[in-house]
């Protein structure tokens, strides 16, 4: 697929570098996540949003450990 310069100006860029974006999660997991997901959660996976700080929850079917 071929993209036009116009089009490739208007692309997302990210907003933080990889590392940012681990730290960031790693600092919202442990000050607003951890309290409520951590108990009675056990197998289920937690995603985090670190621009926007929000999680979900949800089932891990099909991850191994």
């Amino acid at each position: 697929m071929t993209v036009s310069p116009e089009e490739r100006s208007h692309q997302r860029r990210p907003r933080y570098s990889k590392e940012e974006f681990s730290q960031r999660g790693t600092e919202i997991y442990e000050s607003q996540v951890r309290t409520q997901v951590e108990e009675g959660n056990d197998g289920k996976i937690v995603a985090i949003e670190a621009d926007r700080e929000g999680h979900f929850l949800d089932e891990c079917e099909g991850l191994s450990t």
